[in-house]
């Protein structure tokens, strides 16, 4: 939140220049999410970082960890200003990223990342290779939808001059929702037995409660009829009188108590259920 703050995105960060806003105000800001997600990646050590960006791209090889980050750099596009949201240089390769507010919403415009990729040109960062990575703002992720996102990229991208963009063949795209980087950065994170040092789990917590506070949510829904089955165990009771049967009834006119299955005790002349139990084995031990 420092850098949305350090940024002037003061919408979602709860500072308002009059007042301060409570958490139902500020909810609908993805500067603060951005912020907060991204800021914490130049903290983690390469390998880490190297084994994330590998779990959000794995057809990708990256080699070095995060040489520079900046959020909100500002490019030039045939005199107007172009501001992705965050470019992370790893090594030789540019990622850039655009985030939206909401997952399963239909907010990413094929036109604003067209003008993006084509302003990258305007960009001093040293890359030879370019990354577009759209973060939430999507109905659906899979293949066959961010295909068709990426042609119409490609097909606005041809109204700039060719001095001025990476060709098609130049720019890889890749779509994430927030909870699936989410998840991935807490694989990344975990040690071979899934576990958590304890500074990644109070990174992974922070980011957490920021969601929450944003009404995202992280946690796959699960389906009761996906859950497998579970068989019952059950032992049968044992009956202590000899004379019980299992289609006993009470009798009509007397109050009775139902003990166990099919079994009736009568208020009668017998004599007490414990004192019971003890005759019936002090007769049958020699037995």
């Amino acid at each position: 939140m420092l850098h949305a703050v350090l940024n002037g995105k003061r919408y979602g960060t709860g500072i308002d220049s009059s007042r301060e806003l409570n958490a139902d105000e500020a909810r609908g800001a993805e500067d603060v999410l951005t912020s907060i997600f991204f800021s914490r990646l130049a903290y983690l050590p390469e390998n880490i970082v190297r084994d994330f960006f590998t779990l959000l791209m794995p057809d990708k090889m990256f080699t070095e960890g995060i040489n520079e980050l900046e959020f909100w750099p500002s490019w030039n596009l045939e005199g107007s200003r172009v501001e992705p949201d965050v470019t992370i240089l790893c090594g030789e390769t540019l990622i850039v990223v655009e985030a939206k507010r909401y997952d399963n919403v239909a907010l990413q415009s094929d036109y604003q990342l067209a003008r993006e990729l084509a302003a990258s040109a305007s960009s001093e960062l040293p890359f030879a290779d370019i990354i577009l990575l759209c973060v939430g703002g999507l109905v659906n992720v899979a293949p066959i939808a961010t295909n068709l996102l990426k042609q119409q990229i490609i097909g606005h991208l041809g109204q700039y001059p060719q001095s001025d963009i990476k060709t098609a063949d130049d720019f890889s795209f890749y779509c994430q929702s927030w909870k699936s980087i989410y998840q991935k950065l807490q694989v990344a994170l975990a040690d071979e037995n899934g576990n958590l040092r304890l500074e990644h789990a109070r990174l992974l917590q922070d980011i957490h409660q920021a969601f929450v506070w944003h009404n995202i949510q992280i946690v796959d829904f699960i389906s009761m009829s996906s859950l497998p089955t579970s068989g019952i165990r059950h032992h049968a009771l044992p009956v202590f009188f000899k004379e019980a049967s299992r289609d006993a009834k009470p009798a009509p006119d007397k109050c009775d108590v139902r003990f166990f299955e099919g079994l009736s005790v009568h208020n009668s002349s017998r004599p007490p259920l414990r004192q019971a139990i003890t005759n019936f084995f002090m007769e049958n031990k020699n037995g």
